[in-house]
């Protein structure tokens, strides 16, 4: 770690490569922790340092899922959440028979009462024409693996059970994922020289059974063997050369050009390592034995880095030399002689314990060390540790950013979160706040009365809360720390004075957002930027080290170009557990405006979700245009949602009714009324009008449509975005305001389809037939 630099190369929990782009000065931490697994591994960490475990009852719900394989953990483990279903719904063997009954010409009603099942439960299975089964989704409290710090986990080291079993554990890391590299001798037969070669020359001594299949696969690489005069003994032609040209006669070890190959590489390095000084022992456990310590720990990096883990021990040979062990259990094939690659057992049971480390201790440290913090940029803010490679978590980004900006006596630095209480108990008071940067006796002092936070340098805090945006405007700062800028209530206005502040003259003008991300117009902007550096991490459950957005020399955010739609969204609007669309669906049926075929347009209608207010901090008003072809799709041709008064919606309405000469306008009563209707009579009196009533949840009704999306007869035209965005963020249990766009597009599907599919359903039932645009 003392080494480290911003830009420096590391590697994550993947396996992939990634980049520190912070790093804090070399400090004597006021309380650390010596964590010790169960594999021998051991790790110095401060209280405050970071790691995603899985505790026992996190475990046996992974282990419990029937959606999951109960062999492995998930690939992206770190953000991993139980999906399960909530409630029961109809077995299949009563769904069908009921679809039968309606396909037979028995009303929906009938045959719900025959199949002993109620109607409603239909609904779904009806927009489908076929049984669906339910999806499971993730929920708020749907158990996983969490960012714990050093000091939790010790607090919690052991089950609270009778048993007090280990409780915490971590696992593996994938291969490491490095390209192939030209290396000067084939990595098979430089490992067999390595495990039983002499080291003075190109020969091999192997006992006989196993002969014919290591010459074999040596000659594979390209070279001759010749038997010695000695049984076991055999030359490999045109070696000695390579060893010598290598550094490798007389001093055997593995090249750190080889620990650093391709996974295949890598792979094949140390089969001939364990063809010729390995074994299998029982229960499927791989041990490398060898009296050369550099060829060991050579090993022992070898198998890290292929994602097993390995344990190492010294034992005193019968000649009382020192003979080193590397043992592991194989997660792969590390053999090729038959006699040993047969044994190797990947079906036995407890499969999951070869794929982690049990943390077995947590001891305090009495004189902690010199140590230090870092930050990388990689999806899941996790990197590798220590030379067992254990994933390990970013450091607390914002705090110790503020802290070396604070070294300057005359900096002033304003420090932003979503609420007065927020700022104290998160930013300066938490466990991963300002305070405890500071060991004690140099911590700043906070005066919460004054909103100041002042610094042993003399430096100056301004602490604000981002629920009264108007506040931000008086105090000038150079630096700036916002915190959770998608949680706040007015994030647009709130960023606008912030941005108002930089008055104070000098050359550096910084600042840093630390937020999750999600899909806000002002965060895409900032992001579009090109001033911005972004470093983007897994979302964490302890508010102030939150996956971080970093964003320097920030002068004008409104300035300069912007990113491709695509390109932003791909970065931030990932798809949220428990929405009802995804963009590879909406993607996968999209089509253009100039392949729509205009003579098959069979309905044309808008729907309208209206606002009762149009104030600025109103719902808007949502109104959506769609068409019906005569294969029965539904193309989504306009969005046209307003924040305007009642008289201003209305215009923009029935001016497209004129335009495009809709058949009829559909809006819903629940808030408006008669008062919808009398609105848009007062401008177009012979307006073909329809109200509908909302008298479910908005989740029962966008679930038919969804399944019509899933079946690919909902299609979108380009340009579309603030509809697609607000389908694929929507979730039944989102605290989001009202998705307007989203109810008039299921109002106006539902019009065109769903109310209407009873009919057809029996067509399709007893006629199949293909579907086209």
């Amino acid at each position: 770690m003392g080494d480290l630099k911003p830009g420096a190369i590391l590697f994550d929990e993947q396996g992939k490569t990634c980049r520190v782009t912070w790093v804090s000065d070399i400090e004597t931490p006021p309380s650390a922790y010596a964590l010790r697994f169960r594999d021998g591994a051991s790790i110095l960490a401060c209280a405050d340092h970071q790691w995603v475990t899985w505790t026992y009852a996190e475990r046996k719900a992974l282990l419990r899922s029937p959606y999951e394989d109960k062999h492995v953990f998930p690939r992206d483990w770190p953000r991993w959440k139980l999906r399960r279903i909530c409630g029961t719904q109809p077995s299949e063997s009563r769904i069908r028979p009921a679809l039968a009954l309606i396909a037979s010409g028995l009303s929906i009603r009938k045959a719900a009462v025959r199949a002993g099942i109620c109607r409603s439960s239909l609904k779904v299975h009806l927009a489908a024409a076929k049984y669906v089964r339910r999806t499971p989704i993730i929920y708020e409290d749907s158990p996983g693996p969490r960012v714990r710090t050093t000091s939790e986990i010790a607090a919690t080291l052991l089950q609270p059970t009778a048993r007090a079993d280990l409780n915490h554990c971590i696992p593996n890391c994938l291969p490491l994922d490095l390209p192939r590299v030209r290396l000067p001798i084939p990595p098979y037969t430089l490992g067999a020289w390595l495990g039983d070669g002499g080291s003075h020359g190109a020969a091999i001594t192997q006992h006989e059974p196993d002969q014919a299949s290591l010459i074999k696969n040596i000659e594979r690489d390209g070279f001759e063997c010749r038997m010695h005069s000695h049984p076991q003994n055999f030359g490999i032609l045109g070696l000695q050369i390579l060893l010598r040209t290598t550094g490798l006669l007389r001093n055997k070890h593995i090249p750190p050009l080889y620990l650093r190959a391709s996974i295949p590489q890598r792979l094949a390095l140390l089969q001939g390592l364990m063809d010729t000084d390995g074994g299998i022992e029982r229960a499927s456990t791989a041990s490398f034995s060898n009296t050369n310590l550099n060829l060991a720990d050579g090993v022992y990096e070898l198998v890290c880095s292929l994602g097993m883990k390995a344990t190492r021990e010294q034992r005193k040979t019968s000649g009382n030399y020192d003979s080193h062990r590397v043992t592991f259990t194989p997660t792969m094939q590390v053999f090729r002689l038959p006699r040993k690659a047969d044994r190797i057992s990947f079906s036995c049971s407890q499969q999951m314990r070869r794929r982690h480390r049990m943390i077995e201790a947590a001891e305090p440290i009495e004189l902690p060390g010199p140590m230090r913090c870092i930050t990388v940029d990689s999806p899941n803010s996790m990197y590798l540790a220590g030379r067992a490679m254990i994933p390990t978590h970013n450091t607390r980004v914002g705090a110790e950013t503020v802290r070396e900006w604070a070294r300057d006596p005359s900096e002033r630095i304003l420090m932003i979160a979503p609420t007065a209480s927020d700022v104290r108990d998160v930013m300066i008071e938490g466990p991963s706040g300002l305070m405890s940067c500071y060991p004690p006796g140099q911590r700043p002092v906070y005066y919460p009365t004054r909103h100041l936070v002042q610094f042993p340098s003399g430096a100056v805090g301004i602490t604000r809360s981002a629920d009264v945006p108007e506040r931000l405007r008086g105090p000038q700062f150079r630096k700036f720390w916002f915190d959770e800028l998608c949680a706040t209530e007015q994030p647009q206005e709130a960023w606008d004075q912030v941005q108002f502040g930089f008055r104070v003259p000098g050359p550096h003008l910084r600042g840093i957002i630390t937020t999750t991300p999600k899909p806000l117009k002002i965060l895409k902007a900032i992001l579009a930027n090109p001033r911005t550096v972004v470093t983007r991490g897994s979302s964490d459950e302890n508010r102030a080290n939150l996956s971080a957005d970093f964003i320097a020399d920030v002068i004008d955010p409104y300035r300069g170009t912007r990113l491709g739609r695509q390109e932003i969204e791909a970065e931030l609007l990932e798809d949220i557990p428990g929405a009802l669309w995804t963009r590879k669906l909406l993607d996968a049926t999209r089509i253009k405006e100039a392949d729509i075929n205009w003579h098959r347009i069979v309905r044309t209608i808008i729907a309208i979700d209206p606002a009762v207010t149009h104030l600025e901090s109103s719902d808007l008003t949502g109104i959506i245009m769609a068409m019906l072809t005569e294969s029965r799709h539904v193309i989504i041709f306009r969005d046209l949602s307003c924040r305007e008064s009642a008289l201003g919606w209305a215009k923009i309405a029935i001016a497209a009714y004129r335009t495009r000469r809709l058949d009829k306008i559909v809006a819903e009563v629940n808030n408006g009324g008669d008062l919808v209707e009398a609105n848009l009579r007062t401008i177009e009196p012979n307006v073909s009008y329809g109200k509908v009533w909302a008298s479910r949840g908005k989740h029962i009704r966008a679930e038919p449509v969804a399944s019509l999306y899933e079946q690919g007869r909902v299609h979108h035209v380009e340009g579309l975005g603030d509809l697609e965005d607000e389908l694929c963020s929507w979730t039944p249990q989102s605290n989001d305001p009202s998705p307007n766009r989203l109810d008039a597009m299921v109002w106006a599907v539902t019009e065109l389809l769903v109310q209407n599919e009873e009919i057809t359903l029996q067509r399709q039932f007893a006629e199949p037939y293909r579907i086209g645009i």
